[in-house]
This record gives C-alpha cells, sequence and structure tokens, in this order.
C-alpha cells in the first residue's frame, strides 16, 4: 500500500500548542510504516510571510525526516488603522488542490492526514470516493466531527496509546529526533 502522508503545519501548531507537547515525527513515521506500507509521499504545508522568508526549524527537521516543505504565501488583506497587514492563511487551499493531484494522478493508496480542520471534509470525501483509505490524526480538541464522518480510521496524538508518539517541550533538546 502507498502512503501519503501530508501535513498541515499551521493545524499541527494548534495542536502541539494545546497539547503542550511535540510530535516526535520519526517515532510517527516508525508507528505507520509497517508491513506493505509503503511511505510514497511525505509533504508538509507551511505559511510563509511574503517578506520574512522562508527560515523554520520546524520545517527543517521534516525535511531532514524526507518530508518535502511546501511554502505557501500568506495573502495580505486590509491593513488595521496602524497600517500593519492582516494576512490570510492559504494552505488549505494549497493541500487540496496538491492532494486532488495526487489523487489523479493515482500516486497513493491511503491518505495519512495531520489536521482535523472541517474545512478538508470535501477534499477527504473526495479520496474515500475514488476508494482511497483515509487516515486522520488530529487531537481531542481539533478533530471535527466532519473528518470522523469521512475518515476510515482516526487518531488522537493526546490519547494514552499514542503517548509514544509525543515528546516534552524542552529548551536544550530538538523534538523531533528521539
Amino acid at each position: 500500500m502507498r502512503i501519503a502522508v501530508i501535513i498541515d503545519a499551521p493545524n499541527v501548531r494548534g495542536m502541539t500548542k494545546t497539547m503542550g507537547k511535540k510530535i516526535n515525527f520519526n517515532a510517527f513515521l516508525k508507528h505507520i510504516r509497517g508491513p506493505n506500507r509503503h511511505l510514497e509521499i511525505l509533504e508538509v504545508f507551511y505559511d510563509v510571510v511574503p517578506f520574512n522568508g522562508n527560515s523554520n526549524l520546524f520545517i527543517k527537521s521534516l525535511e531532514d525526516l524526507g518530508f518535502e516543505g511546501i511554502p505557501v504565501p500568506l495573502k495580505p488583506y486590509a491593513p488595521h488603522e496602524d497600517n500593519k497587514a492582516n494576512f490570510k492563511s492559504r494552505t488549505d487551499q494549497k493541500i487540496t488542490i496538491e492532494v486532488l493531484d495526487h489523487l489523479q494522478n493515482k500516486r497513493f493508496d491511503c491518505l495519512v492526514f495531520l489536521s482535523g480542520d472541517s474545512d478538508y471534509e470535501f477534499l477527504l470525501q473526495k479520496c474515500q470516493d475514488a476508494k482511497k483509505r483515509v487516515e486522520v490524526w488530529a487531537t481531542s480538541s481539533t478533530l471535527s466531527n466532519e473528518l470522523k464522518k469521512v475518515a476510515d480510521a482516526y487518531y488522537k496524538f493526546d490519547d494514552p496509546e499514542f503517548k509514544h508518539l509525543l515528546m516534552k517541550v524542552t529548551n536544550n533538546s530538538p523534538w523531533w529526533k528521539k
């Protein structure tokens, strides 16, 4: 089975913030890999402020594990009264386009999706309609009911059975390695 692991980095950031722990992605990849499960696509999508550049230690750590980092420029819109621009994330749209492209090109049999955002309900339903297995990973507080309904399986990082996939946040050791 060819596995596509897709990470919505802004959503994962929210997950780790609510848990107070970081996901050990090295352990996570070992956990989802198994007999007859080949990691075909590893992609992480993340927001980039247009004028701030592209440097991000979290993304770099995932790239070191084999993920392709896909930057998505934030869209500036209506400045505040202090003339500072607001920004809107477009990560959801970019993920949708890329996953649909992978689906059309028959690049995966199973989508392992790290996001609980209900905006992805129709995308995951499209994968289901194409007879692809859909596994959603989120947390208790971020997993939407819509994604629970369309997934073949859903998992919550904060469930006790997955504590081996989490790490404490420390200032002196990188959280992505064990």
